[in-house]
């Protein structure tokens, strides 16, 4: 990491610079703290750079990686902290990651311009999510149904630093449809956790009993929304896609496998697990507070750390996504402010 960590941080100075400029008071405030906060995100989702096949790939996953994560904290930001409850902002709001990470058909994006993607169902072992079909909204924006909407073209720039990476990655056509699956997922559950508090769970129940499908008797509705609110597998795509032009489908499938549910709901339900206390405090939606019981939830964590190293010991670059599983582990099972938060020490079988 001694090569990935100060590219990270000179990228991610720069967009502080751009946010900086953002005219709107409350936008520059967001997109500002997003970056000082939540700083720790994009370090460590680009552990994934690490593995890169040469340097000038290398530089781009780090710049695409501090892109896409500044672009999702930055609008998780933004639907924390809005007076909005309108589900319909919160789409719009994060149609920016779909069009991030969708190779254009035409201009990039000028003050937010709406392209909904037009997905291919990917193979086994990944769920089509049932886009719906591509529109342009030439009078819209990000922000037209959001009470706030000068950024100075941050988004769009975010946006378009994005794409200007995922060109220059080789195998990027491969993957981009699974990417695209991965974002589409992730947006929903931005969607539906946000808004007022008494439609949260039945917002949630209904997407998982149409988008779970293939989960249910699997995972409870709250894992699978875990596994969808994490960044990761969308990074080791990336990685993969900057090895070669024709990334096997084989090793693809197995990449997801071991990211989806796995890797990114054992992510999200650690940020959870340390986040109780705080969650409660504030009214915040905490996945892990749906089990009913704390043996239950250690069950569960223990099987999620169990498939997630059972999966990765399969996969082409074994080294780095053990180390992306026991880095998780190490985060967030260490955090001292973990017993303050609601957290507990860690169980026995994590160790």
């Amino acid at each position: 990491m001694g090569r990935v960590l100060p590219l990270v941080d000179r990228t991610l100075d720069r967009w502080e610079e751009r946010a900086r400029a953002i005219p709107d008071p409350e936008l520059r405030r967001q997109a500002l703290a997003s970056i000082r906060t939540k700083r720790f995100h994009c370090e460590g989702g680009s552990v994934f750079a690490v593995a890169a096949p040469d340097a000038d790939t290398r530089y781009r996953l780090i710049r695409l990686i501090v892109a896409l994560q500044t672009i999702s904290d930055y609008l998780d930001n933004l639907c924390d902290r809005s007076v909005s409850l309108d589900p319909r902002d919160y789409r719009c709001l994060h149609q920016a990651m779909l069009d991030a990470v969708t190779p254009p058909a035409g201009p990039d994006p000028v003050e937010g311009s709406i392209r909904r993607a037009v997905l291919t169902p990917p193979g086994e072992p990944f769920p089509h999510p049932g886009s719906p079909p591509g529109h342009e909204d030439p009078a819209g924006g990000y922000y037209r149904l959001h009470p706030h909407h000068d950024d100075g073209g941050y988004l769009a720039a975010l946006v378009a630093e994005c794409r200007a990476q995922t060109a220059a990655l080789p195998g990027y056509g491969r993957v981009a449809p699974r990417v695209a699956e991965l974002v589409g997922l992730y947006n929903d559950l931005q969607v539906y956790k946000h808004g007022p508090r008494e439609s949260r769970l039945p917002r949630l129940e209904r997407w998982f009993a149409r988008r779970g499908r293939r989960y249910h008797g699997q995972l409870h509705w709250w894992e699978f929304a875990a596994a969808c609110g994490s960044t990761l597998a969308v990074f080791a795509l990336f990685l993969e896609a900057g090895w070669q032009p024709q990334p096997a489908a084989e090793d693809l499938n197995a990449l997801l496998a071991a990211y989806f549910p796995w890797v990114c709901g054992l992510h999200i339900l650690l940020d959870y697990f340390i986040d109780q206390e705080e969650d409660r405090a504030g009214g915040d939606l905490n996945l892990v507070s749906y089990y009913p019981t704390r043996e239950l939830l250690r069950e569960r964590l223990a099987l999620f750390v169990r498939e997630a190293r059972r999966h990765v010991a399969r996969l082409r670059r074994r080294p780095l996504h053990e180390l992306v599983v026991s880095g998780l582990l190490g985060l967030y099972l260490s955090d001292p402010q973990g017993a303050a938060r609601g957290g507990e020490p860690a169980p026995p079988p994590f160790s």
